[in-house]
């Protein structure tokens, strides 16, 4: 890890205290681009509560020093309220308005994460401990131990001279690892056992902290890839780039237009703007079936009834979903929704049985149907089932399912200039 790395973390470290400026923990600012106008301080929940591991006596404000541009920590004041936590696995995400923390730190400093360790040279951690009472930014360079038996957290050894009291105020801070020279973020610092019980640190993969995003509705964390023999992200840049060049004047990023094949790149990464577009999909038919609740009828009580299990069920499964590790399995929404389709078709049909001739004075007649209005509704409901299920059944799902996309065409077609345009853009 070189200066331009230790600087990095420097800013990025952050110190918690009371409102009376006493310390209580550390925390690491994370950043990216999905956030937009947010920024996250990821911390350990402990750290927000007076008892610490009891977490029963939240505190209610805390103050967060960030190191500014002229080498001066500033304080953010926080009301713990606001805070997203998770007591079971120890883990806090405060979120804040990007510009609080630009004004303070500049260009907010961005540190890729990872959510699993590999072939990793070494591991870092920064943060306030009670050895220097919280004054002093402390570095320590623990090993790696084992993954513990809860798939959220890992094991390290502290390596360096500190007592179980004097690591106290590490709780919270950002654990690094170093890979091929690059510094990736794997967790964060949450408890230490004792010398004499091993000198072990417990910290909590990052996909804790999505998992608390994630059920709060908030933007999640964006994974990087990290593999084998340092096969990166860095790794297939260079390897692009190398291939845009080469395209000479057959490409230019400005003037060359977008082809609808971008979005199946993101289907691939199964990166934000996949994981946004299906939500959309969810959003859209939660939003157009909301009418069908008014139709009050006693003949598509059935209907509702099923209606609102499947939208439990799709709820449910988006709130839920980790789309960093998880297969976009849509079976059983896909299931529901064909069986409320079909049941839809029969009461159509039975509600058809009950059209009715109707006389008018002047000796013409018309057909009525006194279920016209709740037939229209069910076949709106059906039109929208239908939708949701075309797009959960798209090949936007199978290619984040099964990551392989084979591009096929005669030459100057535009295959190398899609994905020219896709790592320009």
């Amino acid at each position: 890890m070189d200066r331009s790395d230790e600087l990095l973390l420097n800013r990025a470290t952050v110190k918690i205290t009371t409102t009376d400026n006493v310390p209580i923990g550390s925390g690491f600012i994370y950043y990216d681009e999905n956030l937009k106008d947010k920024a996250y301080i990821l911390t350990a929940a402990h750290c927000l509560y007076g008892d610490k591991d009891t977490f029963m006596t939240p505190h209610d404000c805390i103050n967060i020093h960030i190191l500014s541009t002229n080498g001066i920590y500033q304080s953010i004041r926080y009301e713990v309220s606001e805070a997203l936590l998770s007591t079971a696995n120890d883990v806090a995400v405060i979120m804040l308005n990007k510009k609080c923390i630009e004004d303070i730190v500049g260009e907010i400093p961005k540190i890729k994460a990872i959510n699993h360790n590999i072939n990793a040279s070494s591991y870092v951690a920064k943060g306030f401990p009670y050895a220097t009472k919280g004054k002093e930014l402390v570095c320590i360079s623990p090993s790696w131990i084992q993954p513990s038996l809860q798939p959220s957290e890992f094991q390290l050894r502290m390596e360096d001279d500190y007592t179980e009291t004097y690591t106290q105020g590490f709780s919270g801070s950002g654990v690094c690892c170093v890979v091929n020279n690059s510094v990736y973020l794997l967790g964060i610092f949450t408890r230490y056992r004792s010398e004499e019980r091993g000198r072990v640190i417990y910290c909590q993969y990052l996909s804790s902290i999505d998992e608390v995003l994630r059920s709060n509705f908030k933007r999640p964390i964006s994974f990087s890839f990290i593999g084998y023999n340092g096969l990166d992200a860095d790794f297939f840049r260079n390897q692009v780039s190398t291939a845009v060049t080469n395209l000479g004047p057959r490409f230019n990023a400005t003037i060359n237009f977008k082809l609808d094949i971008a979005q199946y790149f993101n289907s691939i990464a199964k990166d934000g703007h996949f994981a946004s577009r299906f939500l959309c999909y969810c959003d859209d038919w939660l939003k157009d079936i909301s009418s069908f609740r008014y139709v009050q009828s006693d003949v598509v009580s059935d209907i509702y009834a099923k209606l609102s299990a499947a939208k439990q069920q799709v709820i449910d499964w988006a709130s839920n979903i980790n789309w960093a590790t998880d297969k976009v399995d849509t079976t059983n929404i896909a299931q529901q929704l064909s069986a409320l389709n079909k049941q839809i078709d029969e009461k159509r049909e039975e509600l058809y049985t009950h059209e009715e001739r109707q006389d008018n004075p002047d000796g013409t007649y018309k057909f009525v149907n006194k279920y016209d209005k709740e037939s229209y509704e069910l076949l709106r409901l059906h039109r929208d089932n239908q939708e949701l299920l075309s797009r959960i059944e798209s090949i936007d799902v199978k290619l984040a399912n099964h990551p392989i996309l084979i591009i096929n065409g005669l030459a100057g077609c535009g295959k190398s200039l899609s994905f020219a345009w896709r790592y320009c853009y």
